[in-house]
């Protein structure tokens, strides 16, 4: 048997997706947000979807637990506590929580939801890993030596293979984050029309 927690068919929540070339979409021109517990969230789901996609798509949830323990964030975190924090991540669209019993035993995975997909996706995951590695610049940076290239070149591909992708290069992630992008506005159209029929369901109840 298997239960998957998926976000709420009544769930208000919006997807929002940026129409700003990839040249816009700098640092320097979108600053982040100031409220310090926004930013904490944000800085938050993005580190767990990154260890998800890195790890295949899906995490098992000792090992994702094994990751917050190393970033102090198992029991606690500046947002909420942990359990609840996956909770909200998973209702709102950021996680699917999957369940199943395997012989008696629970076995519990996640995996990125839609709306993770879209707003962080493969191209915000490797960009967090560049930034990690100081590789950001070196993507930007044009003037760069043959040895250098070189470098990066192994450094993209090894990337890609921990993505999944066949290739490397900011094409194949953009390519990745356009597919989830659709996927994602044809999981909120179900949510709506799903929301509307419920609607309409209790409206005919009341005569």
């Amino acid at each position: 048997a298997q239960k998957v927690d998926k976000p709420s068919s009544t769930n208000k929540s919006w997807i929002l997706t940026s129409t700003l070339p990839s040249a816009y979409r700098r640092l320097e021109i979108l600053q982040p947000t100031k409220a310090p517990l926004e930013s904490s969230y944000t800085g938050l789901y993005t580190f767990i979807i990154a260890v998800i996609l890195l790890n295949g798509g899906t995490l098992q949830e000792q090992k994702l637990d094994r990751y917050l323990r190393r970033a102090n964030a198992d029991t606690y975190t500046p947002v909420d506590r942990t359990d609840r924090l996956l909770q909200r991540l998973c209702k709102e669209g950021y996680l699917i929580r999957n369940r199943e019993m395997d012989g008696g035993d629970e076995i519990i995975e996640y995996m990125v939801g839609p709306r993770g997909k879209v707003e962080v996706g493969a191209r915000g995951v490797a960009g967090l890993v560049r930034e990690v590695y100081g590789k950001q610049a070196m993507v930007e940076d044009n003037d760069t030596t043959a040895a250098e290239r070189e470098q990066m070149e192994e450094f993209e591909f090894r990337l890609a293979r921990s993505l999944g992708f066949r290739k490397s290069g900011e094409a194949q992630t953009q390519g990745a984050d356009e597919a989830a992008e659709q996927e994602a506005r044809q999981t909120q159209q179900m949510q709506r029309r799903s929301a509307s029929e419920e609607e309409e369901e209790e409206e005919d109840s009341d005569y």
